[in-house]
């Protein structure tokens, strides 16, 4: 479903639907480690900034944390009600956001894997979140026509943005953080 190359470049991270994030070496393709404790399609992976963990989301409706160097579970990230699409880490590591089919982004604290806020505010699926290059703001284009806003630190709503007359699939920051690109269908 998608892969990740590690900071460094040594490592990539597959999700598969096969229910396993798999390690593998950047360069020999060896597989290194295989991280089996989903129970149902992982639909992302992403590492942390500093490469040392892995975050996977997943159809069991869970994000999992992994360390990347073993491939040994951290973390299961529990409270999503739905399939979760897609995780992203924060610029500084320390949180991250998960994007569901339960019409909601999560915050999660990267190092214990609990539950920090829950936004809530789109009324269909959210199957993309991006982190700004600040990490302050969150955006979540949604099935519901919008993309939203949302404060990274509080979780609050910032803004909606409802110009689009079909889906928001995706979004990206500009580098400085001033502008959202997003495609619609």
């Amino acid at each position: 479903r998608y892969c990740a190359f590690s900071p460094d470049g040594k490592t990539i991270a597959s999700a598969s639907d096969d229910n396993s994030v798999k390690l593998w070496d950047a360069f020999s393709g060896q597989l290194l480690h295989s991280c089996d404790n989903h129970t149902n399609s992982v639909r992302h992976c992403a590492f942390s900034p500093d490469g040392k963990t892995i975050a996977s989301a997943s159809d069991d409706h869970s994000v999992k944390l992994w360390d990347a160097l073993s491939g040994q579970l951290l973390h299961s990230c529990h409270g999503h009600t739905d399939s979760v699409w897609h995780c992203a880490f924060a610029p500084d590591g320390k949180t991250i956001a998960s994007a569901s089919d339960d019409h909601s982004v999560k915050l999660w604290d990267a190092r214990s894997g609990q539950l920090l806020h829950s936004c809530y505010g789109h009324v269909s699926w959210v199957r993309y979140c991006a982190f700004s290059p600040d990490g302050k703001i969150i955006a979540s284009p949604s099935f519901d026509f919008s993309v939203k806003l949302w404060d990274a630190l509080s979780g609050q709503l910032l803004h909606s943005c409802f110009n689009y007359t079909d889906l928001a699939l995706h979004c990206a920051f500009s580098p400085d953080g001033k502008i959202i690109a997003s495609p619609s269908d």
